[in-house]
């Protein structure tokens, strides 16, 4: 049963990053970059950081297939340490601080 949702992790996990990178299209970049736009539409309509906790919940089903604490461990801190340094370049765009206040990190803020 734990390869089961495993596996249904990582696949739900890759589907939410897929229709991150499909929001952004060409704006979807690999390394940390000022922005050409802020995305509030699709997929960040509901959570700031759709790719990442995408990846977080596929490195969580890989840790149901094959129980490795430190591949959570070292993911986890990856990918907080990199929405600390991209919110940085965010927090710069009254547009963003906007957003942000309405939007959660990764789950929808209630009663908005």
């Amino acid at each position: 049963m734990r390869i089961f949702f495993g596996i249904f992790f990582v696949f739900f996990g890759y589907f939410i990053r897929w229709l991150a990178m499909k929001r952004l299209k060409n704006n979807f970049v690999l390394t940390l970059q000022v922005p050409t736009m802020i995305e509030t539409g699709g997929i960040y309509r509901y959570m700031r950081h759709p790719a990442y906790f995408g990846s977080l919940i596929v490195i969580l089903g890989l840790c149901l297939i094959e129980p490795v604490l430190g591949i959570v461990a070292v993911g986890f801190v990856f990918f907080i340490a990199r929405i600390v340094e991209e919110e940085k370049i965010l927090n710069r765009y009254r547009e963003y601080q906007e957003y942000k206040k309405r939007t959660g990190m990764f789950f929808p803020k209630r009663g908005k």
